[in-house]
């Protein structure tokens, strides 16, 4: 009895993922045998310690180039100086890298300064101060009628009113205080860097020369993501860089990083960090409550502990506060929050956090394409993809579609398969994993295919698709849940007869993208009209699927 499906394709068209079976370790913890207890002898009198020596001062040989970003030059002379030497020598050629707001790095013979990450001063203005930034100066004249009951103004307050007056382009900067040499300096705002940004792009740093970058093997369509902009800038001032917009939005101002090392509440080795289990956790604006049963019942836990949880799927799978990128829990002890935090624009794991506007996103570039997506919501507007790869081509998502309509028509089942990139041979495969199989449900394991393709060079999983049996097309919330990684996902719906709809979106860490599907799939708006079309998929792939029961 023919089925309307017909078997031609093989196997040998179509490439099927072998299981990749991986067999643990046994490792054995052994303690030696304790030595039979010997008779202690008679303590005699110990001479008294001796005062250990002061540690000995780094020193750095002269002469030294120093870059900062905004600028570099070279300090001449002879013999050896110590930290706070070479920090006032620098302080005397540019007095904007003042010592207090200051840290220096020095190696090779070159003495990288960057600006500290600090909070903001609550000096008042009892005494004069100088605004400056790379040969641009504002005095701040002593508050010669302070508030009687107030006293001086802040030196913040008065350098914001100061200096944005004359350059508005440091709109909500922040400013450093140097008081024991009375400088202030701004700091532009970064944080834009999930932009996409049209070429040629004008740049400069404040107070250098303006430049122009007019091409890029980065570039799409003309333009590029915000976080290329920051690595082209990066490289070419020696300093990790982010960068900010002129008012206007003819130019782009090169923002040379400060140093967060510093604000990170680090544990001691005697005291490790405690944090209550009933809290509230804060994760870019949204509030979530927990308690003890979600931590196995304790009271307390460490900040590693925490921070396993946030990272969890039941603590929201925000794997961008892991501890190895950095992060930290700031805990409020007396407003019980638990506040989880990474270093600005951290790079690890693969992708970048940034802030736009208060709003916090994913931005992460893999051979698929480049993947941006808001950290508070699986889904918003705000998103974007852009696809790199060629369409997968048509005889490849036609075959799948059949798989799918045979499982719906034969066993009214669901179904999955996952479709790989091989970059190096240029060619698509389809992967199709074990799974269980039901009318509402589809269990495989996403890793063996994953697997599978990490131990082939230049393979690439681009896409999961499964199957809604002859339910509508639409992503549920175990979707939701299930679809983790950083590739494209699909789901087969609204099955009946010859029509049919495939939905798509682009996800990354549990947050999406919806992408129309015939940007992806080559020849999708004709999918009704194309005469060529066949019915046939390999039968082998029925091999893989278990619990199938003719209806």
């Amino acid at each position: 009895m023919s089925n309307g499906f017909d078997s031609q394709l093989s196997l040998a068209d179509f490439f099927g993922a072998d299981e990749l079976g991986f067999t643990p370790v046994a490792t054995t913890k052994t303690t030696a045998p304790k030595a039979a207890a010997k008779e202690t002898p008679k303590a005699t009198p110990k001479a008294a310690p001796k005062a250990k020596a002061p540690a000995k001062e780094q020193k750095y040989a002269l002469p030294l180039t120093v870059k900062s970003g905004y600028c570099s030059f070279t300090l001449e002379g002879e013999g050896e100086v110590t930290l706070a030497q070479l920090k006032d020598k620098i302080f005397e050629k540019a007095k904007f890298l003042a010592p207090a707001i200051t840290k220096v790095d020095v190696k090779d013979g070159v003495a990288k300064v960057c600006f500290k990450s600090m909070p903001g001063s609550q000096a008042e203005l009892d005494k004069a101060y100088t605004i400056c930034l790379n040969g641009f100066e504002i005095e701040l004249p002593a508050d010669e009628n302070p508030d009687e009951e107030g006293g001086a103004r802040n030196v913040n307050d008065a350098a914001e009113e100061a200096w944005l007056s004359q350059y508005p382009d440091f709109k909500d900067c922040k400013f450093l205080v140097d008081e024991d040499k009375a400088i202030v300096v701004p700091i532009m705002k970064t944080g834009l860097a999930t932009d996409s940004l049209e070429l040629p792009i004008r740049w400069q740093i404040f107070g250098g020369e303006v430049e122009e970058l007019t091409e890029s093997k980065d570039a799409v369509d003309g333009k590029i993501q915000g976080f290329r902009l920051e690595t082209y800038l990066t490289e070419k001032l020696g300093v990790p860089c982010g960068y900010c917009k002129a008012v206007d939005g003819n130019i782009i101002y090169a923002v040379p990083r400060t140093d967060s090392s510093n604000s990170k509440n680090s544990n001691t080795a005697k005291e490790e960090k405690k944090i209550s289990t009933s809290c509230t956790v804060v994760f870019y604006g949204e509030r979530v409550l927990v308690d003890p049963s979600m931590f196995g019942g304790k009271a307390e836990v460490t900040e590693k502990e925490f921070l396993k949880w946030v990272c969890s799927p039941t603590g929201g799978g925000h794997d961008e506060f892991a501890e190895d990128r950095g992060s930290w829990i700031d805990f409020d002890q007396k407003r019980n929050l638990a506040i989880p935090r990474f270093p600005a624009a951290k790079k690890g794991a693969g992708y970048t956090i940034v802030e736009d506007n208060g709003v916090f996103f994913r931005v992460q570039e893999t051979p698929i394409g480049v993947f941006r997506v808001r950290q508070d919501r699986a889904e918003s507007e705000d998103n974007s993809f852009i696809y790199k790869l060629p369409k997968i081509p048509a005889k490849i998502w036609r075959a799948v579609v059949n798989f799918f309509k045979y499982l719906s028509a034969q066993f009214c089942v669901e179904g999955v398969v996952q479709i790989a990139y091989d970059t190096v041979k240029e060619e698509w495969k389809v992967l199709v994993p074990e799974q269980t199989v039901s009318q509402v449900s589809v269990n495989y394991d996403p890793q063996l295919a994953i697997s599978a393709t990490a131990y082939s060079d230049g393979m690439v999983l681009v896409a999961d698709i499964h199957s809604h049996n002859r339910m509508a097309a639409f992503f549920s919330s175990i979707d939701d849940n299930d679809e983790r990684g950083v590739r494209l996902f699909g789901v087969f719906g609204n099955h009946r007869g010859t029509s049919y709809d495939i939905l798509l979106r682009a996800g990354a860490g549990g947050r999406f993208c919806r992408i129309p599907a015939e940007d992806i799939l080559e020849g999708f708006e004709n999918r009704y009209n194309d005469a060529s079309k066949s019915n046939s998929f390999p039968l082998d792939w029925l091999t893989k699927v278990s619990n199938l029961r003719l209806q």
